[in-house]
């Protein structure tokens, strides 16, 4: 990665520890990293691709956490769903951006594409099939990428309480049980 790249996502990573994403602004981003405006629109077309770059290196990473975890196991196990409230929880700035409202369109798009792959290798390890006939996955994976977030919004709003370790075994209650019925129902016939 340039040296002017991580200039700029380390001007942006600062930016919003204090001030809204709807209130940075591109001139304010490349006077803290010292750089070009057209440095800036070389590798970002506007604010919002810097913001999904940022928020994918964060998704990426956690994936990257949990992925040999998905490997070893044959179902989803409860400690990923505690491990992912905690990689939250130790980036609580990257969580309140997330939850900002004119951020969580942009985020709820991505998070559908996190999940999927996610659920993907879920169905491998479960032994369902990958393939184009499973009715309704569209439906599972909207309806779990907003269950989701609606859930990580309401946490960083109560200031990431109850703890991680109490959400995670909720979310895996949840999810599980739905997860598990679905493809039960869409294997029976």
């Amino acid at each position: 990665m340039s040296k002017a790249r991580v200039a700029i996502k380390e001007a942006f990573s600062q930016a919003i520890e204090n001030t809204p994403y709807a209130q940075i602004q591109v001139s304010q981003l490349v006077e803290q990293a010292r750089v070009a405006r057209a440095t800036f629109y070389l590798h970002y077309a506007t604010k919002d691709t810097l913001l999904l770059d940022y928020i994918d290196d964060m998704f990426d990473g956690f994936y990257e956490e949990i992925s040999p975890y998905l490997d070893a196991i044959s179902s989803f196990e409860e400690h990923l769903a505690v491990r992912m409230f905690r990689v939250f929880e130790s980036d609580k700035r990257f969580s309140r951006l997330l939850v900002q409202e004119d951020v969580q369109a942009l985020v709820y798009r991505r998070f559908k594409g996190y999940l999927a792959r996610i659920f993907g290798r879920l169905m491998m390890s479960e032994g369902y099939p990958l393939s184009s006939n499973i009715r309704d996955m569209d439906f599972v994976i909207d309806y779990y990428a907003g269950a989701s977030l609606q859930s990580l919004v309401t946490w960083v709003k109560k200031d990431f309480h109850p703890s991680p370790e109490a959400l995670g075994k909720l979310y895996f209650a949840l999810t599980m049980q739905g997860f598990s019925t679905f493809f039960s129902s869409n294997n029976a016939g």
